[in-house]
């Protein structure tokens, strides 16, 4: 009977230390995705950190582009109206000129 006892006792005890076994991986588990999760939400948070200067950067990179082009603009806006006067004074004296010579040639 002792021979029983002992062996349902054997099996009891590893039923037993099974389920300390699997408490303890279990544990051991959430405490690693815990610890995962955590990690990845600083990588996360450090990649978002990373794409945020990132972009602004490059924001200022093309603020300070689009600031030069508009300036580039303005200056070669300034040159065509400068242009456009000198081609109109040009006309109109090219006109008072033929006018004259026309007026001469009567003359003659």
């Amino acid at each position: 009977s002792s021979g029983i006892n002992a062996e349902y006792g054997d099996e009891m005890y590893e039923r037993m230390l099974e389920e300390r076994i699997q408490e303890r991986l279990a544990a051991e588990k959430a405490k690693w995705r815990e610890g995962e999760e955590r990690r990845m939400r600083g990588l996360s948070g450090e990649l978002e950190e990373h794409y945020r200067k990132e972009i602004a950067s490059l924001i200022a990179t093309h603020t300070a582009r689009i600031g030069e082009l508009s300036g580039e603009i303005e200056r070669l806006t300034s040159v065509i109206e400068e242009l456009r006067c000198v081609v109109r004074e040009e006309k109109e004296a090219h006109t008072k000129t033929r006018g004259a010579l026309e007026d001469t040639r009567f003359h003659f």
